[in-house]
């Protein structure tokens, strides 16, 4: 087989143009591998500076509310105290005492008819008996509390007697 020179020559150029298309390719990947590393020494040593600023938690004060005595008294009958403490606060309270503020009888009832486990204005009932996880209200929620038998109607009684109790309850946070 003969080739003619010119033939010959059409062959080389291609193989010079492909040659040289693989060089400007590879060239042209080891230039972005090197790039970022460059530009990475360039951006490298920059700092910022600024402050923070914080204050503590301006605590809030529990609240008690749906107080009940349970089941309904009739004379001679002893009942459940039963309240609800509200936390409103974004960490656990464990409640350490309570105490009946102020315990009125409603009208055309004697103060003397009514007998009660909570002291009322004087020292304060401190749960006894009562496991942690039952004097534990949970952040921002609240947790109902019951002193068994904490109200007894006396004999005398008449029909349809009532009172209000007031309550105060205090807590400490809860240590994690």
């Amino acid at each position: 087989m003969h080739f003619s020179e010119t033939v010959v020559r059409e062959q080389a150029k291609k193989a010079a143009a492909k040659k040289t298309r693989k060089y400007v390719a590879l060239g042209a990947v080891a230039a972005v591998a090197v790039i970022p590393t460059a530009a990475y020494a360039i951006i490298s040593g920059l700092t910022g500076s600024g402050t923070v600023e914080g204050e503590a938690y301006a605590t809030q004060n529990l609240t008690v509310t749906a107080g009940a005595a349970a089941p309904k008294l009739f004379p001679g009958a002893e009942a459940n105290v039963t309240f609800r403490v509200n936390n409103p606060n974004p960490f656990p309270v464990l409640l350490q005492k309570v105490e009946a503020t102020n315990f009125a009888p409603k009208d055309g009832c004697s103060i003397t008819w009514f007998t009660t486990t909570l002291p009322v204005n004087g020292t304060s009932y401190a749960f006894p008996g009562y496991p942690e996880a039952d004097l534990t209200v949970p952040k921002q929620g609240y947790k109902d509390v019951t002193i068994p038998n904490g109200i007894k109607l006396d004999t005398d009684a008449t029909k349809g007697c009532g009172f209000t109790l007031s309550i105060t309850v205090t807590g400490a946070q809860k240590a994690a």
